[in-house]
């Protein structure tokens, strides 16, 4: 398992790349805050980024800031179903059985 954590400077709620990250993701990510979210991938930052945020996208009204960060550990409160997410992503093999 590799964590990110994914922080955009606003909301991407109906945007084309909320559509992107719901599609290449789908239970592998878990919105923690309007504006960020935990991130269960293989790839790298930057794979990440391009297929949120593909280059020929970067022009569109949907950009904003944003930033990818890994997670090493994680401690915190927050809503108990952040907490059984992450409980399932940390269960996982290796081989993402």
């Amino acid at each position: 398992m590799a964590l990110y954590v994914l922080v955009t400077e606003k909301s991407l709620k109906d945007t084309p790349a909320d559509i992107r990250l719901k599609s290449a993701f789908g239970k592998d990510i878990k919105e923690i805050a309007h504006n960020a979210w935990v991130l269960d991938a293989q790839q790298t930052t930057e794979e990440i980024s391009q297929t949120i945020f593909p280059r020929d996208a970067q022009g569109d009204a949907e950009m904003t800031h944003v930033v990818f960060l890994v997670a090493g550990n994680w401690w915190g409160y927050h809503y108990k179903p952040l907490w059984e997410w992450l409980a399932l992503r940390a269960a996982k093999k290796p081989n993402g059985e």
